[in-house]
């Protein structure tokens, strides 16, 4: 009787949501949920992250809620990758080792799951100077731009391994930083001396640091990953021989990677347009070329070098 309802529902021309997901009409003929992160019924969420849907379907009125131990969590829905993307960014981080209940609510209904955060996001309590992160990004979540995830994640594993050097204890809500790169993945690996490192002052309110905004690049396997007004951001677990985890976010200014990733000039912008609606922004010399770029749920291990100094 189930599908049979659903069926004159369709020939009626109604939508209707299942639980599961919501049937509408052609030209995109059946909703469904593909992901959900953090993934229903999971124990190690990242207390920093955004919780999404990705819908078969576009879902442009869509919103989302979260409650916790203290009831519902303030925060605000976004719509993106043409309406096939909903997500929920919370106005502050996450309680750590606490339960969640995420809640999408379409014009046709309602999709609820659970999750739970890591221990991540308790203050530190060993000595922060000198300690470091090796943050890995290759198994982060590419959210902006929509569509490149396949491409990116083997260039950033390929290429992209930064470490994020703490100088120093940190004093009235600020702490030296320096960051680098290893030579690779492995987070036993030394100091990848062909880049350069940064000193800067990164905001800190115990455990969570902010960096940015800052240009930076990094050689990847066949192109320059170029970003403009980057932030890094993140936790440090609280004792010294973890790491912690984090976000990259940034304007890429895809030019560099059109050759690689695309097949000319141009088509990265066009790509870009094709997946989500919206094309390439004006990059700081005025050429629209750049795309937001966001990398979240970056976990970090402890790196036990030192990083030195290295001029651009």
């Amino acid at each position: 009787m189930r599908w049979l309802l659903a069926l004159l529902l369709l020939l009626l021309g109604c939508d209707r949501f299942d639980g599961e997901g919501v049937l509408v009409a052609p030209p995109c003929a059946e909703q469904s949920v593909e992901k959900l992160v953090p993934a229903k019924e999971s124990s190690d969420a990242w207390i920093g992250g955004l919780v999404w849907v990705d819908l078969a379907c576009p879902a442009p009125g869509a919103t989302m809620s979260l409650s916790g131990p203290a009831g519902a969590v303030a925060g605000s829905t976004f719509i993106a990758h043409g309406g096939r993307q909903i997500r929920f960014e919370p106005a502050t981080w996450l309680d750590p080792e606490a339960n969640y209940l995420a809640r999408l609510d379409t014009t046709d209904g309602y999709r609820e799951w659970d999750f739970r955060t890591s221990a991540l996001g308790a203050p530190v309590s060993a000595d922060l100077a000198e300690r470091a992160l090796a943050l890995h990004p290759a198994q982060g979540s590419v959210l902006d731009p929509p569509g490149f995830l396949e491409d990116l994640q083997p260039a950033l594993q390929a290429g992209l391994h930064p470490v994020i050097q703490f100088l120093d204890v940190p004093i009235e809500g600020a702490v030296n930083v320096r960051l680098g790169g290893r030579l690779d993945a492995r987070t036993t690996a030394e100091q990848d001396l062909a880049d350069r490192t940064w000193d800067l002052q990164a905001a800190w309110t115990n455990p969570v640091w902010a960096v940015g905004p800052i240009d930076v690049s990094w050689e990847l396997f066949d192109f320059t990953l170029v970003l403009e007004d980057a932030v890094f951001e993140g936790a440090v677990a609280a004792d010294a021989g973890s790491g912690g985890g984090g976000k990259l976010e940034g304007h890429w200014d895809t030019r560099p990677a059109d050759d690689s990733l695309g097949t000319g000039p141009g088509t990265l912008c066009e790509r870009a347009l094709t997946t989500s609606g919206t094309g390439c922004t004006p990059c700081r010399d005025g050429v629209e070329a750049c795309l937001p770029f966001s990398l979240r749920n970056v976990p970090a291990d402890a790196w036990g070098g030192l990083l030195q100094v290295v001029d651009p």
